[in-house]
């Protein structure tokens, strides 16, 4: 019998190793254009005991693995969570409290992410030239290669003697691994290096509750240099550093900006932020905090097509997107979900098929018929008889249900002649066959109409 775990609270603070400028793990939240890189390479200066030192940090990962980007990110700050909440270097907990504590939804969209996030980490090479302190010599280190991770492992249990090492060379069969063993455990140790970072954080923290409930990745990131500012006591920030931190690709003032004054926004309605503005190339920022009891709540945090976005794996970004979008109304966006199940396992589709549906004008006159059909179908009243259409009438019903007793061969044959059509009929027909069973094509007012018709005229 398997043994319950019970979710840990996460603590309310967490030490953020971004909180210390010099520090590299921020500079992993790389924006799409460089998602691919296996190497990154960031160097500076930082005073320390009054002298200045330059410092460089070079963190790579195998070619094939690349680096972390977008969620996978949440795991280095998942895994101070945990030594602060352990003390401890040795971590292990169930994959569905690492999906709790994340505030991610269960599924594979977001198990992935987890999944391949575990992988770099643990397969992340760190050199630090004049990053380290020996605090016992009170000397800044020369040259230090680490990894982030010692052990990587999962067992049925919290009993480190019971843990199988995972073989973390290729994020594929460790995804296989985990996916068949979702109520393991998983087992991390980190590396001393990093405790020591941890331990350094100078007092710096950020609230933990705070960073996971903001959605946007973007967000997240700036959230951690906001945190790290307030507790410095800087209220005014060049725009160009923010640029460089974040690394973005065109670092102009006014570019950047553009960047971050939504992510700022959002942190201002949050409460986490008093207010915030521009003054030249610098952002002057009220670090003051609104009481919990003025605080806005998420406008999404309740709304049923949100759940079920993110149910589909949908990001949260992209779903917010989605829920203010005017592009379809409501019902017809719950319609437009139903559409991406009947055909996304056919098309081989994944969520971010059901942003482009839900946000693209190219898909719009399909979808638009396709839904006007269902709403057709759904909520057209019956009809009142008129008397001289009842024999007509009866005639079509017995038409439709001879064709739905037809052989699958002559069915087929009556489907190929209607499908074969020019009008508009025949190509929605042509591009709903193959992918929807017979019964749904008898289903549809419109489908069954036309077959109805093209048999009492092969009939007669």
């Amino acid at each position: 019998m398997s043994r319950q775990l019970t979710l840990f609270k996460p603590p309310h603070e967490v030490p953020d190793i971004v909180s210390l400028a010099h520090l590299p793990f921020g500079y992993l939240r790389q924006p799409s254009d460089i998602e691919l890189r296996n190497k990154i390479e960031v160097d500076g200066r930082w005073v320390y005991e009054n002298k200045a030192f330059d410092y460089r940090w070079i963190v790579t990962t195998p070619e094939e693995i690349g680096l972390p980007v977008g969620p996978e990110n949440d795991f280095e700050a998942l895994v101070y969570a945990l030594y602060v909440h352990k003390g401890s270097p040795d971590i292990e907990i169930a994959k569905t409290d690492v999906m709790q504590w994340l505030k991610y939804p269960n599924n594979g969209k977001f198990n992935a992410f987890v999944n391949k996030a575990m992988v770099k980490f643990r397969r992340m090479n760190i050199n630090a030239v004049n990053c380290l302190v020996d605090t016992k010599r009170n000397k800044v280190l020369r040259g230090l290669d680490f990894q982030f991770l010692d052990y990587l492992g999962l067992s049925s249990s919290r009993r480190y003697g019971d843990v199988e090492e995972i073989d973390a060379r290729d994020i594929k069969s460790v995804s296989s691994m985990l996916e068949a063993h979702r109520d393991s455990v998983i087992h991390m140790g980190i590396s001393k290096p990093i405790i020591n970072l941890i331990e350094r954080s100078e007092g710096f923290f950020m609230n933990w509750e705070e960073y996971v409930s903001l959605d946007e990745i973007k967000v997240r990131k700036l959230y951690r240099f906001v945190n790290e500012w307030r507790q410095r006591g800087q209220t005014e920030i060049q725009i160009a550093d923010i640029g460089k931190w974040m690394l973005m690709s065109d670092q102009r003032p006014s570019k950047v900006w553009r960047s971050i004054e939504p992510a700022l926004n959002e942190m201002k309605k949050r409460g986490i932020l008093m207010a915030f503005r521009r003054a030249a190339d610098n952002v002057v920022i009220d670090h003051r905090r609104l009481k919990k009891s003025q605080r806005k709540e998420d406008p999404m945090k309740d709304q049923p097509l949100y759940a079920k976005l993110m149910h589909q794996g949908v990001l949260p970004g992209p779903a917010k997107k989605i829920c203010s979008s005017m592009l379809w109304s409501p019902e017809e966006k719950e319609l437009i979900i139903e559409y991406y199940d009947i055909h996304k396992e056919s098309n081989n589709w994944n969520a971010g098929m059901l942003v482009n549906l839900m946000l693209k004008e190219d898909y719009r006159v399909e979808l638009q018929n396709w839904i006007d059909q269902e709403i057709e179908r759904r909520e057209k009243p019956a009809e009142p008889e008129v008397e001289q259409d009842k024999e007509e009438s009866a005639a079509f019903i017995e038409a439709i249900s001879a064709v739905k007793k037809l052989p699958d061969a002559e069915f087929q044959a009556l489907l190929d002649t209607v499908a074969g059509g020019k009008d508009f009929i025949a190509e929605q027909l042509r591009k709903a066959a193959p992918h929807i069973t017979r019964e749904e094509l008898m289903e549809s007012v419109m489908f069954r109409t036309v077959l109805a018709e093209a048999y009492r005229e092969g009939t007669h």
